[in-house]
């Protein structure tokens, strides 16, 4: 959206086309807990008003990209049908990390990243579920906090052996697990998952977990340990949403972000990528993605301006969280 608006700032007469198969409106995906604890609407969280396209005269594609042409210079749909490009930017951000375990995939695994995630969890997370929730980072803080909030029994599962170590010491972790389990959840720090269980008739039946002891007086206790639950959440990270690039010739970095230059150029001509998927230059000098709300409408206003010919360069603003 910050390109789409950039570009119409400076070009009155661009055909200037938005492709999304999540929703018909920028929305603010931060915001979705609060959706689903019901203290916002879905409408609540979109950052312009819904006359926003129809004003800067966007045309708006509802469907899903299953495969980018660069030759031929058009994406395909997954319905079959094709829209071509003068120029491309993919701003196509991530999804989340599959669940790696052993019998994790099937009924009551869940994510938490985009609105299908949201409408999923909401249909089926009940007061009274018993819920495990993985992955010490902001999302899984987040989804335990709202289950919790609906009255599900919560275990909160995280590798480390203190919360969001990204940007948090261990005593300031400690804060943050001494408060969560005032409230009652279970954290369980230091520990893995190693296996889900369950039943035969594929319903969930329990995680089984391995690593520390949860407490001091847990010392004696195995290092394998089953907790019971009927709804697992996995968040552990995000992974660039670029499967549709698989067969495009587009040069990706390992995990599947789009190598750019410094003005964000892609590999193929007049194609151009920013915000998650999106691997960028590092102030110490390494290459991975900017997964950051404010990172990626930056790389969206520099996308902009070097799609219509200015000589830009990225760089990243003062780090903040």
């Amino acid at each position: 959206m910050e390109a789409a608006i950039a570009l119409r700032r400076r070009d009155a007469e661009a055909r200037i086309t938005v492709v999304s198969d999540e929703h018909d409106h920028f929305y603010s995906r931060p915001a979705l807990m609060y959706v689903f604890a019901g203290q916002m609407s879905l409408r609540d969280t979109e950052p312009y008003d819904r006359g926003l396209f129809e004003r800067l005269r966007f045309e708006r594609v509802r469907g899903r990209v299953a495969a980018l042409d660069p030759a031929g210079k058009s994406l395909r749909f997954d319905d079959g049908h094709a829209v071509g490009y003068d120029r491309l930017l993919l701003a196509v951000g991530s999804r989340a990390r599959p669940a790696p375990w052993p019998e994790a995939a099937g009924a009551g695994l869940h994510y938490f990243v985009t609105l299908r995630d949201l409408e999923g969890l909401d249909r089926e997370a009940r007061s009274g579920m018993r819920a495990v929730v993985v992955g010490g980072g902001l999302i899984g803080v987040e989804v335990a906090e709202i289950l919790l909030a609906r009255g599900l029994k919560v275990t909160f599962v995280i590798r480390e052996n203190w919360y969001f170590p990204l940007a948090l010491d261990d005593r300031e972790a400690a804060l943050v697990a001494e408060h969560v389990r005032a409230h009652g959840v279970d954290v369980r720090l230091g520990v893995n998952v190693a296996g889900v269980g369950r039943r035969p008739d594929g319903a969930l039946s329990g995680v089984r977990l391995e690593g520390a002891p949860r407490t001091v007086a847990e010392a004696g206790s195995p290092a394998l340990a089953e907790v019971p639950c009927d709804l697992l959440v996995c968040a552990i990270g995000v992974v660039p949403n670029t499967g549709c690039l698989a067969t495009s010739g587009l040069r990706l970095a390992k995990g599947g972000p789009i190598e750019v230059d410094g003005g964000l150029r892609a590999s193929a001509p007049d194609v151009w990528a920013a915000g998650d998927c999106a691997n960028v230059t590092w102030a110490d000098g390494s290459r991975r993605p900017e997964q950051l709300w404010y990172t990626a409408r930056d790389q969206g206003r520099v996308a902009a301006a070097s799609m219509l010919g200015d000589d830009v360069t990225y760089h990243r603003g003062t780090w903040y969280n």
